[in-house]
């Protein structure tokens, strides 16, 4: 029974008039997530940008290998 709802949802949302070339359902869901990432990545809550003035310089060490003797 679960299978054929499935089959038959599946054909209903192929069978939807297309929406810039996809299946109106799926335009919908597209469209949403879309509303959602650019809420959520917004500007304002991306982590802060420090100028390099505040950052530490990173110190190199030099190796030096020893050869086994």
């Amino acid at each position: 029974m679960a299978a054929l709802a499935g089959v038959g949802g599946w054909r209903w949302l192929l069978t939807r008039p297309a929406d810039e070339g996809t299946p109106w359902p799926f335009r919908r869901v597209l469209d949403a997530n879309g509303r959602l990432s650019q809420a959520y990545f917004r500007e304002t809550r991306l982590a802060p940008r420090f100028r390099s003035r505040w950052l530490p310089v990173a110190r190199t060490a030099t190796l030096a290998w020893k050869s086994p003797s």
